[in-house]
């Protein structure tokens, strides 16, 4: 082969050989950015050796007792309670976990081992507020304790790499001397308090997380003989009050324990419970002892009805978890409440307009079951001879059970209530529980315009009722054909459906389709992987071009020297 021949070849594979190394420091470069030296998550963990060892560990207890927070364990947690929003309030927190965890280590070698154990003290693994805001101290946990064969031993506070990446702040560690005597066990307890984390979503006033983190115990040597994982609940536990938690857990009243043998963890064998709070529960607990106390009480019935309602539903959207529960059983507690409400007195007035609305949400997808929410609203037109709710709510009632394009006979009933909910409501504005009607609690548009909207849409008859409420208007409670809101309250509501007719429902107008929800709508997010994409189609094309340049640079100078 010529010289000439050998250097171009040569320079060809020096060029191939830029490539591939560029390429690889970009693939280096990508996997940094999502895989952290550490896998550390909220919630505490597992103790880690720094480095391999002979150490084995036997046994692991880990015991986390939930409990209703309180204002001392705003101090749980070290961080910036104005920037996280929790100055407001006098307890930041849901509810807390006191966790204790027990270590049983063994060293099967003829020499004592020296080392350092440790373990992740951060509350959160990430917060997007922390990119917001430079500096903001990652929030930790406190109450930290370490006892080593007996003994309390103190600690020190290191910060490792997050292993969301670079752009995301350091996080601390604890770590502690301990010493292994030849064939000997070892006693390691650590304790420590740490918040319950709400999820992001609607029923983030609902539902609260707790973590335990075992797959950092897998740098001891061996598997984990035998782990066991204790819960102990505020509550009893069952589909009432656990949203999601691991297979295998046995219930025994308010507690649940978990068994592993020869544990090998990893990142699926981390643990996570998801719940409901501890306020929520005291509210159904409550509720519930009051029918218990007075079980002919109409209105004790009421709440336990709104109660229910509130645990399968945020507003107008399911709760995860709960919303095949707790539905079924406020329509009973509904229905309980009209039978025991058959003797009505004013003070009753706006129970019926309560379970009017309560019911009416309910069941707004099952028209045919409406029969209990039109009999409590015309109980409440005739006791509450000046709101306007009611009346609204029947309307709102009665377009439910209407089709597309009905006759002006089907539509007529829906057009006087409103008529006289409007002439009422120029006096003075109805009563709160209107909004039980409206989506998202009337921040939609209020209640006239919003059925004014409906009818518009579904029907081609032109209506005269959108003028604006005037006070000189006189409400004429006595002026509705259909239901009458003068005619006295029966003895007993018939649960029987009324004339007005049942159509196939047809779905509520959107939030698009009136003019004051567009204000207000909030846009949507976009999505997480989006930044990620645009920056590996950057490094993509600055790939590309750095294979184009260097191509370009070998056939220049092949071409010179041939």
């Amino acid at each position: 082969m010529g010289t000439v021949q050998f250097r171009s070849v040569a320079l060809l594979a020096y060029g191939l050989f830029l490539v591939c190394l560029l390429l690889s420091l970009l693939a280096v470069s990508s996997a940094r950015a999502d895989v952290g030296p550490e896998p550390i998550m909220p919630g505490g963990s597992t103790i880690k050796p720094e480095g391999r060892t002979p150490i084995e560990m036997q046994a692991e207890k880990v015991t986390i007792n939930v409990r209703k927070a309180t204002k001392a364990d705003n101090a749980v947690i070290n961080f910036d309670p104005e920037w996280y929003g929790y100055d407001y309030y006098p307890v930041w927190f849901p509810a807390v976990a006191e966790v204790e965890a027990e270590f049983t280590m063994n060293n099967p070698t003829s020499e004592k081992v020296s080392m350092a154990v440790w373990f992740p003290l951060a509350s959160t693994l990430e917060d997007e507020r922390w990119e917001s805001r430079g500096g903001e101290v990652v929030p930790s946990i406190k109450r930290f304790q370490v006892i080593v064969k007996g003994k309390p031993v103190d600690y020190s506070v290191s910060e490792l790499p997050n292993p969301q990446g670079g752009d995301s702040p350091p996080l601390p560690w604890a770590s502690f001397p301990v010493t292994f005597p030849a064939k000997e066990n070892v006693k390691i307890k650590v304790s420590y308090v740490v918040p319950a984390e709400r999820p992001e979503s609607k029923s983030k006033g609902l539902i609260m997380d707790f973590h335990y983190i075992f797959q950092t115990g897998a740098g001891w040597a061996g598997p984990i003989g035998k782990a066991v994982l204790v819960v102990n609940l505020p509550y009893p536990a069952s589909p009432e009050t656990i949203v999601a938690m691991p297979e295998g857990g046995q219930v025994n009243g308010e507690r649940v324990r978990w068994t592993w043998e020869n544990f090998e963890p990893g990142s699926r064998n981390d643990f996570s419970i998801s719940m409901m709070q501890p306020g929520p529960w005291e509210d159904l607990k409550a509720a519930r002892g009051a029918v218990k106390d007075r079980p002919r009480d109409g209105q004790a019935w009421v709440k336990l009805c709104d109660t229910y309602y509130g645990l399968g539903h945020s507003g107008w959207y399911e709760n995860p978890g709960f919303s095949e529960i707790y539905p079924p059983l406020g329509q009973e507690a509904c229905q309980e409440a009209a039978r025991l409400l058959r003797t009505s007195t004013l003070e009753d007035g706006q129970a019926w307009l309560k379970l009017c609305a309560i019911y009416y949400r309910l069941n707004m997808d099952r028209t045919s079951n409406l029969s209990v929410s039109e009999q409590a609203c015309q109980e409440a037109a005739h006791l509450l001879p000046g709101d306007a709710a009611p009346h609204y709510g029947l309307a709102i009632l009665y377009l439910s059970g209407l089709s597309e394009n009905p006759s002006p006979e089907e539509l007529q009933p829906v057009l006087d209530e409103l008529k006289i909910g409007q002439d009422i409501e120029a006096i003075q504005p109805p009563s709160n529980e209107v909004y039980y009607f409206l989506p998202m609690f009337g921040l939609d548009a209020p209640p006239a315009e919003y059925i004014t909207e409906w009818v518009n849409r579904i029907s081609t008859v032109p209506t005269a009722t959108a003028e604006p409420p005037t006070a000189t208007k006189q409400a004429i409670a006595t002026s509705t054909p259909q239901p009458s809101a003068t005619t006295a309250p029966p003895q007993k509501p018939t649960l029987a459906p009324t004339s007005v007719p049942s159509a196939t429902p047809h779905p509520l107008p959107s939030a698009n389709a009136i003019e004051a929800a567009t204000a207000i709508a909030p846009t949507s997010a976009t999505p997480a992987s989006v930044p990620q994409v645009t920056r590996t189609s950057s490094l993509l094309l600055i790939a590309a071009a750095g294979v184009i340049l260097i191509v370009a640079v070998v056939y220049l100078v092949l071409k010179r020297r041939v």
